[in-house]
């Protein structure tokens, strides 16, 4: 008993923890988009936590269901090339909005809004996952995230500005996008260690990213930021290790302890973080009316994720919550 209890302390700490490495992304992004451009941000920080993972990802290619996959019709980068495709794309629109003047809290909390495509992709490609549409808190949680998603839209629409707009439909597609990835994750790659797959995903990521950023980054400008160049530099290793690297071990370490619901129930916390932090370090504040619908969208996505609880139980559904990749 005492042996259990320990194991769910140290998992609450892990996800505890990982609200805030997560809650660092975004306000990392704004920062960095005041000295370089988008793409090379997200070749760099890719590429730091593809080489961290590639230990991992070899070490984990070893386990005995890695080497049960890799023997049949099932290898391990063959199946990870529609997730990481997707992910590429997921990616270099999560890199690009801070560019179209979105504040770092709206970029956390509109990305909350990916479970519920999370579960939309899940209605249309895994069968069992079409009997939450029997779960009315399901409906409810949709409409709930669909009308927080509006409001913190409305003041854009009323002012007209143009580029705020763009970020905020950007942020919506990304969220897509990374609803489209975890189901792609469940679909091609279950059965693999999460942390094995995430790392040969972020491998096949980084290669991509490097590649765009070679033909439309400004990949020179690294060194010649003058004297803030090694302060940019560390930061963006910090980025990476932190909001990804850390992150998903310390999420993943959470779910082996308190299972996948809890986990991602407590993240839901997340945006709250980077309100906090984009406040006291870039010294962004949203209206309150943002804020309103920045707390329906998180309300609407823990009825989602409650939803999906109950009909796991339920059912005996196999429960699997992806991350998405940062």
């Amino acid at each position: 008993m005492r042996a259990h209890e320990k194991d769910t302390t140290i998992a609450t700490a892990c996800v505890a923890c990982a609200v805030f490495t997560y809650g660092s992304v975004s306000i990392f992004l704004r920062f960095f988009k005041d000295y370089l451009d988008a793409w090379t941000v997200n070749a760099v920080r890719y590429t730091v936590a593809a080489l961290l993972l590639l230990p991992f990802v070899l070490i984990l290619r070893r386990r005995p269901e890695a080497r049960k996959y890799a023997s049949g019709s099932r290898n391990i980068w063959r199946a990870a090339l529609v997730p990481s495709v997707i992910n590429v794309v997921g990616q270099v629109l999560w890199a690009l909005s801070p560019y179209y003047e979105v504040q770092a809290a709206t970029m956390a909390f509109i990305t909350k809004s990916s479970f519920l495509f999370t579960v939309l992709f899940g209605f249309m490609l895994i069968p069992k996952e079409r009997l939450l549409a029997k779960n009315p808190v399901f409906f409810i949680g949709a409409a709930v995230c669909v009308g927080g998603v509006a409001i913190l839209f409305i003041q854009k629409l009323l002012s007209g500005q143009q580029s705020s707009l763009a970020g905020m439909w950007i942020l919506v597609a990304t969220s897509l996008f990374w609803g489209a990835y975890a189901v792609s994750v469940r679909r091609y790659l279950g059965g693999y260690p999460l942390r094995m797959s995430f790392g040969v995903v972020s491998i096949y990521t980084a290669a991509v990213l490097l590649a765009l950023m070679f033909v439309f980054g400004k990949w020179r400008e690294l060194g010649g930021l003058g004297d803030e160049t090694l302060t940019v530099l560390v930061l963006l290793a910090v980025s990476a290790v932190v909001g990804m690297v850390f992150s998903h071990m310390l999420y993943y370490r959470g779910i082996h302890g308190l299972g996948p619901v809890i986990a991602t129930g407590i993240l839901m916390a997340v945006p709250f973080i980077t309100y906090i932090g984009a406040w006291i370090f870039l010294d962004e504040k949203m209206t309150w009316i943002q804020m309103l619908g920045g707390v329906i969208i998180v309300f609407g996505g823990v009825l989602l994720v409650r939803s999906k609880a109950r009909t796991e139980r339920q059912k005996a559904l196999p429960s699997e919550f992806v991350a998405p990749d940062r």
